[in-house]
Formats: C-alpha cells, sequence, structure tokens
C-alpha cells in the first residue's frame, strides 16, 4: 500500500486543487477573454510556468473555513463562471477578490484595514469640516461682516463663529487629517512588507516540504520568479487594499457633509458615481484578462533566462548564440505587448474616470442650482466637497483596476503553495540510531502507468559491505538511488531498515545516518568549510578537516590562498571538476554516515581524480553501507557484489568475478573497458 504522500502526488498529477469533502472549481483568473492564439505562439518557444494554473481549489482548515479564499464559495476572474451560489460582490469586485486572496498572507489584515478605516473617516470629516471653514471665512470676510461667520446649509445654519476661531479650527482639523494620513502610510507600509515577506516564505517552505516529485518538477526561474516579482505585485495588492479603503472611507465622510450642506446634490453626486463605475465595468474585466496573461508571458521569459545562464556554454559552442537571441527577442517583444495593452488599460481608466465625474460636477451643479439655493458660501462649499470626493472616487477606481491587474500574480502564488503542500511528505516517527542493513522486498516503481521504471526489485546490503550496480541508460539506476533516499515511494513491495519499513523512520534521523555523492556536486556561495558542513551546524572544523582527509582534498585544500576560508560557489573562485566531486565526498563523509550513495562518482573525471576518488572509496570499505552507481568498471573493483539492471530488473546480483562469466551486459561491459577482472 503506498503512503498517503503517493495519493497526494497522484491527486497533484491529475487535479492539483481537488480537496477532501465539498469541491470548489476556480475559474481562469484571467477569466473567459484568455487568448488562445498569444499563448500558443508563446508555446512555441517557451512551456507555460508550473505554478500559474487554469484552475484551482482550496483546501478546507480544520474549522472548516478555507484557507485560501475565505469562505469557500466560487471566485473567479470570470463572473459568469464562477458559480450560481457565490456571493455576487466577491465575485464582480477585483478589490473583494484580491482580498480574498490575499488574506491567508496577511492574518493581521482585517483589523489593520479597520484601523485604516476608521482613520480615513476621521481624516474625512476633519478635510470636510476644514474645507468648509475655509470657504464660509473667504466669504465671510469678502463680505466685511466683521469677522463673523453664519453657517449656511441645511442642518448647519446655526453655526456661529469668528474669524480667528474658524481659523484655529480649521488648522486643528488639518492637523488632525495629517496625523491620519500618517497613520494610514504607516499600517500600510507594514501591511505591504509583511504580505511580501509570508508569500517569500510560504513559497520557500512549501518548496521545502514538498514531495521529490513536486521538487522535481519545478522548472529553473519559475520559484525565483513567484519569490521576486510576484510577490512584490502580492505586497501591491495589500497596497491596493488599502488606498481603496483609504478613499472609500473618506469618500464617505466627504458624503455625510455634503449632506449636511445639500442633499439633493449629493444624491446627484452618489448615484452619478455608481453609474460611471458601472460603465467601466468592463474596462476592469478585459484589465483583469490582460493582466493575467501578462503574468503567464512574464513567468516564462523568467525561467527562459534562467535557461539561458544556465546553458551559456552550450549555447555558445554549439554555434546557436543567434538563434537564442531570435528566441528572446520574439519572447521579449510578445510580453512587451501585453505589458503595453496592461499599462494602456490602466492609463486610460482615471481619464476616463475623470472625465465621467467632471461631467457629474457639472450636472449636480444644474441641480443645484434648481434647488434655488441662495448662500454663496453653501454653493462654494458643495462644490469643493464634490470635487475632493471625485478626486477619491478615482482612487477608488485606479484600486478597482490596479486589483484587477494584481488579481492573476496573487492567485499564481496562492496555486503554487496549494500545489506544493498537496504533496507535502508524509514523515515518520521512529528513531534510527544506525543503519545495520537494508533491503527491497519485490519493489516495484513506475513514473506512469504504461511501463515500470523498476520492476520486482529484490536484495540486501549489510553494515561493511558496498553493492555496485551498472547498467545501460533508462535501465532504472537513478531511479533506484532515489527510492534508496525516500526521495520517492514505491508502488509496490517493501523498503525496509533494520528490518522495520523505511517510511516508518524519521526523515531527519534518516538523512543524519544516510549521505549521498551526486553525479553532479553542486556548490553554495561560501568559504570551502561552509561547502563541506553544508548547513550543518553541528558538524565542527575538525569533523571536516577529517572528512577532506579521508577524502583525499584536505593537501590541496591547503595549498589554495585562504584554505578552508576561501570563497567559492556561484561567482566566486571555481573549483576543477574533480576537486567538487572530492568536496561532494567530504561534504557526506562530514555526517559521520552509516550509509553511503554514489551517483557515477567517476564520471567526467581525468585519471588522477578518479585514482583519488578510489582511494577515498576503498578507505570507506567495511566501515559503511556502499550503494555505487557505476559506469566505469573499475570504481566497482572494491565492491562485494554486482548487481546489472536493464530495463527496471535485476537481471544478474552476484560478485564481480561470477558475473563477468555469467551476466552478459557485464562481460561485453569488461571487453569494451578492456580491464582485467578483479578477484
Amino acid at each position: 500500500m503506498r503512503p498517503q504522500i503517493e495519493h497526494n502526488r497522484t491527486q497533484a498529477r491529475r487535479a492539483p486543487w481537488r480537496i477532501q469533502g465539498d469541491q470548489t472549481r476556480m475559474p481562469d483568473a484571467a477569466g473567459s477573454e484568455t487568448t488562445e492564439s498569444s499563448q500558443a505562439s508563446m508555446g512555441e518557444r517557451l512551456q507555460t510556468a508550473p505554478g500559474i494554473a487554469r484552475s484551482s481549489q482550496s483546501p478546507r482548515d480544520a474549522d472548516g473555513s478555507y484557507a485560501f479564499g475565505g469562505s469557500g464559495r466560487a471566485r473567479g476572474a470570470n463572473a459568469a463562471e464562477a458559480g450560481a451560489d457565490g456571493n455576487w460582490l466577491t465575485r464582480r469586485s477585483p478589490v473583494l477578490q484580491s482580498w480574498e486572496g490575499l488574506r491567508p498572507f496577511t492574518p493581521r489584515a482585517r483589523r489593520e484595514l479597520l484601523v485604516i478605516s476608521l482613520s480615513a473617516v476621521v481624516s474625512g470629516f476633519a478635510q470636510a469640516g476644514a474645507l468648509y471653514l475655509l470657504v464660509e471665512t473667504s466669504v465671510a470676510l469678502a463680505k466685511g461682516s466683521g469677522g463673523l461667520l453664519e453657517g449656511s446649509g441645511s442642518v448647519v445654519r446655526s453655526l456661529r463663529l469668528t474669524a480667528p476661531t474658524a481659523i484655529l479650527l480649521g488648522l486643528a482639523l488639518i492637523g488632525a487629517f495629517a496625523a491620519m494620513s500618517v497613520v494610514q502610510a504607516r499600517i500600510t507600509a507594514r501591511m505591504m512588507t509583511n504580505a511580501q515577506t509570508e508569500v517569500r516564505r510560504r513559497l520557500v517552505h512549501a518548496f521545502l516540504a514538498a514531495s521529490w516529485d513536486l521538487q522535481s518538477a519545478e522548472r529553473v526561474g519559475n520559484l525565483q520568479e513567484l519569490t521576486n516579482t510576484y510577490s512584490m505585485r502580492t505586497s501591491d495588492g495589500v497596497g491596493q487594499l488599502a488606498t481603496g479603503a483609504t478613499a472609500l472611507f473618506n469618500l464617505f465622510a466627504l458624503i455625510l457633509a455634503a449632506i449636511l450642506i445639500n442633499p439633493i446634490g449629493t444624491l446627484v453626486i452618489v448615484s452619478g458615481t455608481i453609474l460611471v463605475s458601472a460603465l467601466l465595468r468592463p474596462l476592469l474585466t478585459h484589465t483583469r484578462s490582460r493582466a493575467a496573461l501578462q503574468s503567464r508571458l512574464n513567468a516564462s521569459f523568467a525561467v527562459l533566462v534562467a535557461e539561458i545562464v544556465r546553458l551559456a556554454q552550450e549555447i555558445r559552442v554549439f554555434g546557436v548564440t543567434a538563434t537564442v537571441d531570435h528566441n528572446v527577442d520574439d519572447a521579449t517583444a510578445e510580453a512587451g505587448e501585453a505589458l503595453t495593452r496592461t499599462r494602456f488599460l490602466l492609463r486610460i481608466g482615471p481619464g476616463v474616470y475623470q472625465s465621467l465625474m467632471f461631467g457629474l460636477v457639472f450636472v449636480a451643479m444644474g441641480a443645484i442650482s434648481l434647488a434655488h439655493i441662495s448662500g454663496v458660501a453653501a454653493l462654494g462649499a458643495v462644490v469643493i466637497l464634490l470635487v475632493r470626493g471625485l478626486l477619491y472616487g478615482q482612487q477608488l477606481q485606479q484600486s478597482q483596476q490596479g486589483s484587477a491587474e494584481i488579481i492573476p500574480y496573487i492567485h499564481a502564488v496562492r496555486d503554487q503553495i496549494i500545489n506544493l503542500e498537496s504533496g507535502r511528505i508524509v514523515d515518520g516517527s521512529r528513531n534510527l540510531e544506525s543503519i545495520q542493513f537494508v533491503e527491497f522486498n519485490t519493489v516495484s516503481f513506475s513514473y506512469d502507468a504504461e511501463k515500470p521504471a523498476l520492476q520486482d526489485l529484490n536484495f540486501q546490503i549489510s553494515r561493511g559491505q558496498a553493492l555496485g550496480v551498472v547498467g545501460p541508460t533508462g535501465a532504472g539506476k537513478s531511479t533506484l538511488v532515489q527510492l534508496l533516499l525516500r526521495l520517492r515511494v514505491a508502488d509496490t513491495g517493501e523498503y525496509r531498515i533494520n528490518g522495520e519499513l523505511a517510511q516508518q523512520y524519521s526523515l531527519e534521523d534518516l538523512y543524519r545516518e544516510v549521505a549521498f555523492v551526486p553525479q553532479e556536486p553542486q556548490l553554495i556561495r561560501g568559504t570551502v568549510a561552509d561547502n563541506i558542513r553544508f548547513f550543518r551546524n553541528d558538524i565542527s572544523e575538525e569533523r571536516i578537516h577529517h572528512a577532506a582527509t579521508v577524502a583525499h582534498l584536505n593537501e590541496a585544500i591547503e595549498s589554495w590562498d585562504g584554505g578552508y576560508g576561501r570563497e567559492i560557489g556561484d561567482g566566486a573562485a571555481s573549483l576543477s571538476g574533480g576537486q567538487k566531486q572530492l568536496l561532494s565526498m567530504a561534504r557526506a563523509l562530514a555526517g559521520n554516515p552509516s550509509m553511503i550513495i554514489l551517483d557515477e562518482p567517476t564520471s567526467g573525471l581525468d585519471a588522477q581524480s578518479e585514482l583519488l576518488v578510489r582511494h577515498s572509496l576503498g578507505g570507506l570499505k567495511g566501515n559503511v553501507i556502499m550503494v555505487i552507481i557505476a559506469h566505469r568498471l573499475s570504481t566497482l573493483e572494491f565492491c562485494d557484489r554486482i548487481m546489472v539492471l536493464e530495463d527496471g530488473s535485476i537481471t544478474a546480483l552476484g560478485s564481480n568475478a561470477e558475473l563477468s562469466q555469467t551476466s552478459p551486459f557485464l562481460r561485453v561491459a569488461h571487453q569494451l573497458s578492456a580491464l582485467p577482472t578483479m578477484l
């Protein structure tokens, strides 16, 4: 019976957003207007980056609420696809859609938005009062009424103030407005920073905790793009929320103030604002559609650039620089065209809104004239408040459009986290002190249902023994390594350690006792000692030096400038292939493992480096369990047994001397290598 991780893996392949219980389908973040032709032309050169899903579903928390999406009702960019039972505000408002997507990354956002909203109400009334006092004071001084202000308007007629008092009160209101603006800016900045930090943390943590199936499928550059550009766009989404809340409640305060002066003018402006918002609705939908396409093209372009950096040497020596240049130009042009259209929609929206709203102000003026308002001050105050309300209405419209553009980025981040967390590894709980023997009992594994990668493997290795594994390319050797390392889990059969099922043991304990030397060692940016220690802070300098000595690298390190403190890795001093391989072996040995697995340890090495690696392996013989995947038969000269893998099955298992006579594959390999059989 395959453990839970494999069930999760299958679910992630078939429908990454499938959940237990009630199931909710999320439409494409781009809505129904996503252009297939644009995607197809881009797809000729680039594949769509993973993590930008066409649909998604949100897992429930223990209390029944959805960790991503709040109420669990259908959400999506296209209202027609959102479902009949969805909340119409959630389906139609980009701001509310972005709020639903941002909530998992801003756990304190509800309280912080409440503070912003209350401060916006205070600042709205403060500026309304200051503007009203400014108009009344100006009119009073112009009339030469001795500096006495008499309130005008339907509700504030009883107001009686002297000009100096009105000026002081106005200054106090302006001070209150400034103080509330500082509060709003401070909270907004903190919310944006926290959202970006949380997105980065959740993405990286989810990736590190995901199964090897999902980690190995992650395209180069995609996670980097999500943790950089996409996290910044998510942070911008929080800023749009805060801006929208500030504008909304400032507008609310100005409307109430306008009601106190003239209800008719207020009714006209409010009705007109609703009408203008409805007229601009198609613009929001189109903006969201274009933004979704732009986000996909940007992510694919980031993956392309990462691949170019990784393959720079091959691109040059194969003489395909011009072709790659052409592909980059095409990808840049297509992404640029999508960006131009999105930016055009974002730019044109405020202008259209402002034009409509200015026209609305003139309509409101006509309504006021029909109401026969005789007070000049009241008329001026109403006009100023309407114009000021127009600015906040414009901010609301910009917040709507900005949110529409950012929604695809929020959905991409959320979908990637859900995808990674759907394949979270199920850890064991048993302690593992050391490994005395490992065994496979009829173990089979397949990547798909058509052909097994490994089939009915049976073998056992004990402490002190060395097992060599050979076979043609595609025989399943790398898959065997991944099963031994518990990166993948067998479909059928049993993998046992010390007689117990391997999945029962804690992964932390397992990886403390098992070391791995890959075919292509990777360096981190840091010192030689940092690379041997490899984030294992409990490894002392003494163990580092000892591991380097056993790996026959200590003498070379001591000869380098800086010795163990020399900076190596990306962008620093480089090492030869043999030095990297020996450093990787020292890294494995520094943890004092019970079992060491080596995948083609001498592949691509010169004769001297190969000899050093073989000496290092010979020094380990008899102390640990060794599993060596090799093409060079000379690497297997001290192995107790050799396993021949062909088409995923063990075709031979025995000593080198025995198999050189009985195994056709090994006999031919010996002949081709022109090496004597080692008895």
